[in-house]
């Protein structure tokens, strides 16, 4: 939710170079694609999933600050993915030829602002329910903040009523000794 909600300003993960970019690589903090060693790669079970975001085999950036993958295009909760980047030499699918006669992308440049598009979406869908949860994680503060004060009161009530009930009792066998002299 914090992620979410108050991404980091900085990106901490390894950035991926596509082939076709011209971008210069940055010691330590990117590598091109084609540089990558597919072996070298960690294989994580399925029953490992998901792993924590702390998860020190997080090394690359993903399109979400502060959410680091494992591989490079892989799922956000660890993993390769379905399709991982490195797979970039086959021939696209018929689901990607499909995506781009569906949005009629052209150019490079429109393939880019689509995926954003769809990234944005549902990163937007994820924020207004992260902040639906931060409002009700705060409302079940503020209610177990008044239980407790109505238990602290209900045990001086319950304070009050015995001492109150001692004091009668009390009263009662004074007077009951009276009475008997």
């Amino acid at each position: 939710m914090r992620i979410v909600l108050h991404p980091p300003t900085t990106t901490t993960g390894i950035g991926i170079i596509p082939e076709s970019a011209s971008d210069t690589q940055l010691p330590h903090s990117s590598i091109r694609l084609t540089d990558i060693d597919l072996s070298c790669l960690s294989t994580i079970a399925t029953e490992a999933l998901p792993l924590p975001l702390e998860d020190p085999r997080r090394i690359y950036s993903s399109s979400i600050p502060g959410v680091n993958l494992t591989h490079p295009g892989g799922w956000l909760e660890g993993g390769t993915g379905p399709t991982p980047l490195l797979q970039t030499q086959n021939p696209p699918s018929a689901d990607a030829e499909a995506y781009l006669v569906r949005h009629a992308i052209r150019t490079p440049e429109q393939l880019h602002e689509q995926i954003q598009r769809d990234i944005a979406t549902p990163m937007e869908e994820l924020r207004e329910m992260m902040r639906k949860r931060e409002e009700a994680v705060r409302a079940n503060e503020e209610v177990e903040r008044e239980v407790e004060r109505l238990v602290e009161q209900r045990k001086l009530e319950r304070k009050i009523e015995e001492r109150m009930r001692k004091e009668m009792q009390a009263r009662r066998r004074r007077r009951d000794e009276m009475e008997t002299v």
